[in-house]
Formats: C-alpha cells, sequence, structure tokens
C-alpha cells in the first residue's frame, strides 16, 4: 500500500508541475497570480508528504509534516479569492485579510509547538504490514487552525460557486461552475475522513488537492486563456476606436476596452464583477 501511495503522491507532483508550466504561458491576470500561489503551495505539501511517507524516523517525520503545514498554510484563502474574482463577485477582503494574519501568527507554532499547545502527542507506531508511520494528537490549536485556515475559507468557496450557478443562465458558464464545485469537494471529503479516522495511516488530502487544483488549472483555466476565440474578440475589441463596455445578465461589469478607458476615466477604478452604476 505504502508503494502505491508513494507512486500518487509523485503523480500528483508531477501534475502540479504540468499545472504551473501552464500557468507561466498566461498573460499575468489576477487569477493566474493566485493560481501560481496555489499551485506552489500545494507542491510543498506534497513534498513534504512525500519525505513524510519515506521519513526513516520520527524526528524526520515531523519535519516533513512541518513542511507540509507551511506549504498548505494559504492554499485555501488563495482559491477562495480565486473563486471571488473568477465568478465575478466582490470578495470580503476584510474578513480573508483578518485570516491571512491569523493564520500568519498562528504558522509559527508548528516549528516550536509550545508546551504541546499545536500537537499534543507525537508517536511513531507500525501498521500491520510493519510500516513506520507519524501518529499525532492534535492540540486545541491546531484546531483553531483548521477552522481559519481550511472550514471557514472552503465554506466561502462553495457558498460563492453555489450563488453563482444559482444566479448565471448562462448554460456553459454555469456548467464550468459545476465542474469547479465537484472538483473542490475531493480534498474537503479526503480530510475529513482522515480527521474523522475513518482512512487510517495515509492521508490522501494532499495528492487530492494536487490532482483537484491542476485539473482546475488544466480544465478550466487553461481554456480560458487559450480560447483562440476569445482572444481574437480581445485583440478586436482592443483595436477599435470606439468604447467598449461588457456586462453580464445582472449588470456587473465584466470587460472593457482601452478606447472605454480613455473616455470614462474612472472606470479603471471599478473591480470586475461589480455592479454598474
Amino acid at each position: 500500500m505504502v508503494n502505491f501511495v508513494i507512486l500518487l503522491e509523485c503523480f500528483g507532483i508531477c501534475l502540479t508541475v504540468v499545472a504551473l508550466l501552464l500557468l507561466l504561458n498566461g498573460d499575468g491576470a489576477r487569477e493566474q497570480k493566485l493560481l501560481i500561489i496555489i499551485m506552489c503551495g500545494s507542491l510543498v505539501q506534497n513534498i513534504g508528504y512525500l519525505l513524510e511517507l519515506t521519513a526513516p524516523t520520527v524526528e524526520a517525520a515531523i519535519t516533513a509534516v512541518t513542511v507540509e503545514n507551511v506549504g498548505s498554510t494559504f492554499v485555501p484563502l488563495c482559491y477562495c479569492l480565486f473563486l471571488y474574482i473568477y465568478c465575478y463577485r466582490t470578495p470580503p477582503m476584510k474578513l480573508l485579510k483578518a485570516l491571512g494574519i491569523l493564520n500568519f501568527f498562528v504558522l509559527p507554532t508548528v516549528f516550536f509547538n509550545w508546551n504541546g499547545i499545536f500537537y499534543k502527542e507525537v508517536l511513531w507506531e507500525a501498521n500491520a504490514s510493519g510500516f513506520y508511520h507519524v501518529s499525532i494528537t492534535y492540540g486545541p490549536l491546531y484546531v483553531f487552525f483548521m477552522f481559519t485556515r481550511i472550514i471557514l475559507p472552503y465554506s466561502l468557496c462553495i457558498y460563492t460557486l453555489v450563488s453563482a450557478i444559482w444566479e448565471r443562465s448562462d448554460q456553459k458558464v454555469s456548467r464550468q461552475y459545476w465542474t469547479i464545485l465537484g472538483i473542490s469537494t475531493f480534498p474537503v471529503v479526503m480530510l475529513a475522513a482522515y480527521v474523522l479516522k475513518l482512512v487510517r495511516v495515509f492521508d490522501f488530502t494532499p495528492v487530492t488537492l494536487a490532482i483537484s487544483m491542476s485539473m482546475v488549472v488544466i480544465v478550466v483555466w487553461s481554456r480560458r486563456n487559450y480560447d483562440f476565440r476569445h482572444l481574437a474578440a480581445a485583440k478586436v475589441l482592443e483595436s477599435l476606436g470606439d468604447g467598449v463596455i461588457a456586462l453580464d445578465d445582472h449588470d456587473r461589469l465584466v470587460s472593457y476596452n482601452r478606447a472605454a478607458a480613455n473616455i470614462f476615466t474612472r472606470l479603471p477604478d471599478h473591480k470586475l464583477g461589480e455592479i454598474s452604476g
């Protein structure tokens, strides 16, 4: 079983690298930068778990677990912000910034574990097949870290996608949102199974996250960036001397060309997804 999990981790790491290479060929949009941060964090997390699986001692395993936690710290928050922008919805920046600050200040406890506040107990155990692994009993700060780092951001992700699906009348766009929603649930299900001890010894959350986020990049984001009809239309709009402003079914700002920005000088002050007024 351990060899299968190691191979699965290697596959997840390779898929993450492929997704990163796709993102590096993008146009530098804000969503692209967020996805790059997400994929880098996922890459670090999966490398950490691969090191944990191959760790010869409990000390090496704990170091690997620390790498995992560092890699995954800001992934859910960045993914939450990405979905708000992708769905043309205004993100709750004060809440997201507050969560980011809390996670930043909680992170040092992962390294130092003062008075068992993050890890109550660490054991070096062997399963029935003789595979040694680290077994951790988590402290109160881990529960807090879990809530601010994972539960709340992913709850916002699901709420954003469901709201976007409910409001959009475009079936093609709705299918994309449904696809992302389905992909996004896999890591949450795996994490819940591991935390509730439904899955023992092996934690499939890192590799599931890597595969899911890579699918978002490859299946959804790459289509959006490399749709030649979309690129051609954008190029034509930019070359027009007349100002063009695009709104969706709910009068929210979708895009505009340079001529429109020159005519309406305050247009760049409005964020995409805002209701026009």
